[in-house]
Parts: structure tokens; sequence; C-alpha cells
């Protein structure tokens, strides 16, 4: 992957590789894993193996897994890598809710692709979300079931390039399900020229709503972050939401996180290689503006998560020191004003980006590396 980023990366840029490729950190296929918590505290992992989509159950906070079910019964080419890896929701009935990309034979080519378990348990035949039934780019789907029993679907798409070569960047698509992913709405096109491959992210509000967060290609190419208010019947205005100024004709395969905490203040966490810390960012998003914008880790800290409950708000990523990737956490107890580090674990081989759930009262960190396996870290 660094390769073809290399060459991709525009001549002035060059002098920044060192830092992009240590920022982008070591993620391995098969490491990617979707994760979801269900209304008994129990822990859900999708994961995927030989083709398959297989779910695992934990009861101890990730300490341990057991094999729960598996979702398709014939093998496809599933995307299983850290920023594209397959999504996971339950519903407080138990449901479980599965999507994922599936590749083709042709490079950058894929659907986006769905199936659900009433039970909990026994799954419905995968099936193809989008009517677009084109070879091209369909992936790197982002999946979030809202307060209101609401599953939304948005992902990355390369139609557009496919009737206007000279189309820059992807688009971004959506379709949602009202009855628990029986039938999905037709998809429908949120905006024009995002970034190609980096994972979206999604936040639901106090109110319901939904904010989309995404690296968007702006004039000048110029490659900043944008929001989008997904509303119950069409999508809000778009906005630009961060100010780097970052021009690099490349996808960086690095994106966002985003989290509202109990006083509507927006926390956010993404790559850009103008920090002189850190390639990693964290602030809070307002009108406009990024407040206490500030450096998170060092020269190769990457792949951030955030989350909020409460006043307490927890951000997550991973750094590499040169022999090990550390996993590191800033907690805040007053909506992000103070902020105190806990380091967490360590891992000399490949990992998955780090994740954060909302177990019960608590936000438990999950992460998934060569030398532990998949593991849940209670915060203190």
């Amino acid at each position: 992957m660094l390769k073809t980023f290399c060459r991709w990366l525009a001549p002035g840029l060059l002098s920044a590789i060192p830092l992009l490729a240590a920022a982008m950190g070591n993620p391995q296929p098969g490491l990617g894993v979707g994760l979801a918590a269900g209304s008994d505290g129990a822990l859900y992992a999708a994961r995927v193996r030989d083709g398959h989509v297989q779910i695992l159950r934990s009861n101890d906070l990730g300490q341990h897994w057991q094999a729960h079910s598996q979702v398709n019964s014939q093998a496809e080419a599933i995307a299983d890598d850290a920023e594209n890896a397959p999504q996971l929701s339950v519903s407080a009935q138990g449901a479980l809710y599965v999507s994922w990309s599936r590749r083709f034979a042709e490079r950058f080519t894929g659907d986006i692709r769905f199936a659900r378990a009433e039970n909990g348990r026994d799954f419905s035949a995968p099936r193809t979300v989008h009517r677009d039934q084109r070879l091209t780019g369909h992936s790197f789907v982002r999946q979030h079931l809202d307060r209101n029993g609401r599953l939304w679907l948005v992902w990355i798409d390369g139609r557009e390039r496919l009737d206007n070569p000279a189309y820059q960047g992807s688009a971004l698509y959506a379709s949602h399900s009202d009855d628990g992913g029986r039938q999905f709405v037709a998809e429908y096109k949120l905006v024009d020229h995002s970034c190609q491959c980096c994972r979206l992210a999604l936040a639901e509000r106090a109110d319901g709503s939904l904010l989309l967060f995404w690296r968007q290609l702006f004039e000048q190419g110029q490659r900043d972050h944008a929001l989008l208010p997904l509303g119950r019947e069409r999508p809000g205005e778009l906005r630009r939401a961060t100010f780097d100024g970052w021009q690099v004709d490349a996808c960086p395969h690095h994106g966002p996180a985003l989290a509202e905490d109990s006083q509507g203040r927006l926390h956010a966490l993404w790559f850009s290689p103008h920090g002189e810390q850190g390639p990693l960012f964290y602030g809070q998003l307002a009108d406009g503006q990024v407040l206490g914008q500030r450096s998170l880790g060092g020269p190769r800290a990457g792949h951030g998560a955030v989350a909020s409950l409460g006043q307490r708000v927890v951000l997550l990523w991973k750094e590499f020191d040169g022999q090990r990737t550390q996993l590191l956490a800033e907690i805040s107890e007053d909506g992000g004003e103070h902020f105190r580090r806990v380091p967490l674990a360590s891992s000399q081989g490949p990992s998955d980006h780090p994740r954060l759930l909302r177990v019960g009262n608590q936000l438990l960190p999950v992460w998934h590396s060569t030398d532990h396996g998949l593991k849940g870290y209670p915060l203190p």
C-alpha cells in the first residue's frame, strides 16, 4: 500500500513520506473487526475468516470470546483490513445486523453486502444493498443503528467516474432501513468529491440526528474534513470542519473519528501531516473553526477513536515507538477541558485500529493485535 501511496504523492510532498508511513501504522489484513455491545452488556465482534463473516461473543468485557454464529454460508472475497472492516449493530431486542464490502477481481471494484439475524444467531442470505450494479467501487461502508431504530448505511462510491473519467475523488452514497433491515430505500447521493479510501465517521446527536464526518476534496486540491447532518428526510448542508489546507493528490487511507458530549460539543480526531509534534489531531468542532486543536501523541501516532458518556470524553489511538505499537488513551471528566493520559497495552506485531464501545455506563477500548488477540481494556 505504501508504494502505491508514494507513487500518487505530489512532488512537493515527498518529504512527508516518512511521517505518513509511520502514522499509518501496520494494520494487517484479517485483523479488522466490527464491534457492538448488546443491551445486556454482552459484546459482539464481526471478523472475517476464509471468506466468511464470523460473529464472536464476550460476556466479560472482551477478556474472552466464544464463537457465536456465521453470517454467510457461501464464501466471498470480503474486505477485512482495519480501515474497511465489517460493520456490526445490535438492536435492543438482540437482533444482529452486519454489513461489509465485497471485493471483485478487478481492482477498486466491489459492492456493499448486508445480512440480518432477527434472533441474533440465524442470518438471512446476504444481499447487495444498492441498486447500482455496475462494475465500480462501492466500499468503506459505515453502519449505524440510531435510537429510533433506523439502520443507516453510508459508503464511498465510484460510479460517478464511469460517466466522467475526469471526476475528482469519489461520491458518498447512503441508504437506510426502518424495518430492521428487511428493506432498504434506494440509495441516494449525499455529496460529491470525497476522498477515495478513508473510513467515514458517524456520530449520533442528543436529538437523535446523525452527523457524518469525512475527508473531503476542497478547492486547490486541499483534503480537509467536512460535516454533513443526516436528517430523517434529507441531508443538511455540507460545511468544512478542519482547516489544515493539506494539498495532496492521494488518499492517506486514514479516516477520522467524531463524538458529541452531553453539552453538545463535538470532539474530533483526524490525520494531517501539518502537526509540529505529530500527524494525529484532536479538536472541538465549532461553526467555521476548530477549538483547542492540538497534536495528539508523537510523530508516529495514528488511527484515533473518540467516544463520550456524560462529561467523560475518551481519546484512543495507537503509536509506534520504534520497537512496539502502544495503545494509548487520554481521558477527560469535564467535557474535554482537561485530559490525563493512560497507557493501556502494547504489541510488537501488526494490529487493528483501536475501537471504542459504550457498554452500559462505561466506555471500553477494544484492540485486536497479533500479540494479545481481540481484547477489551477497561479504563480506570
